[in-house]
């Protein structure tokens, strides 16, 4: 694997949605997450998650 195919970022914003072309997020959430919105659906209690995102969904992560 080439390192550009690797992009680690943290998320600052309250409201935060990344799509990376045709890669896959990979997100660790610890606490102060609100819940994340995937494909129009809201997800709470989902603080200390690691989560695998297709790019073919929309997602937004809320912070508190």
């Amino acid at each position: 694997m080439k390192i550009e195919a690797v992009n680690i970022t943290q998320i600052i914003e309250e409201i935060s949605s990344e799509r990376f072309g045709q890669s896959f997020a990979v997100c660790c959430l610890k606490n102060g997450i609100g819940g994340i919105e995937i494909d129009g659906v809201f997800h709470e209690n989902i603080s200390n998650s690691i989560l695998f995102l297709d790019s073919k969904h929309n997602w937004k992560i809320f912070k508190e």
